[in-house]
């Protein structure tokens, strides 16, 4: 289900981060790595950990050549991404979401329409969603109501593969509803 490549990885932190292309690696109580974000988190197998130099916990900067490490900022520390982010990806109660054709800008800001099999419209950033969706693959399932984050695994009971958060909105347009074809 994962088709991340070292590309994408440079695209998702420079998207994430600007140029500075930061992104903190996180060991999962599990086993699993994975490379996260404010927005949002994957996992990373063994031949994609390998190509990042097979780094410890900790944040980095995404050199042409490499990773550098450097300090991480208070409020986003691998401590907290295995605390409250990694949790979300075997969350129950998610609902299956699905992409419309739909955006809209929101100021400078691009977003995508996205809509849960409950009806429910959800906001995503268009460029986020473009990334993670390409690099993952599969199906989407949503944690909560229509502002809970998202979750990218091969079910609804099984654990995510990646998590990307939705974008609070306080007016969310409806996708018009085209007229069926007629028989």
């Amino acid at each position: 289900m994962n088709g991340l490549t070292l590309a994408g990885l440079r695209k998702m932190a420079s998207a994430a981060s600007g140029r500075e292309r930061r992104l903190t690696i996180v060991t999962g109580a599990d086993g699993r790595r994975w490379a996260a974000w404010p927005y949002g988190c994957i996992e990373l197998d063994h031949q994609q950990h390998g190509w990042l130099g097979r780094p410890k916990d900790g944040c980095y900067r995404m050199l042409s050549d490499g990773l550098a490490r450097m300090t991480c900022a208070e409020s986003f520390s691998p401590a907290l991404v295995r605390r409250e982010m990694l949790p979300l990806l075997a969350a129950p109660g998610r609902v299956g979401v699905v992409s419309t054709r739909w955006m809209y800008e929101d100021g400078l800001l691009m977003r995508r329409l996205l809509e849960r099999s409950d009806g429910h419209t959800v906001v995503v950033d268009a460029d986020f969603w473009r990334l993670w969706a390409v690099a993952v693959g599969g199906p989407v399932w949503q944690l909560g109501g229509r502002h809970g984050w998202l979750v990218w695994a091969p079910a609804e009971g099984e654990p995510g593969v990646a998590a990307l958060g939705s974008v609070y909105a306080k007016f969310v347009p409806v996708p018009p509803r085209l007229p069926e074809a007629a028989a």
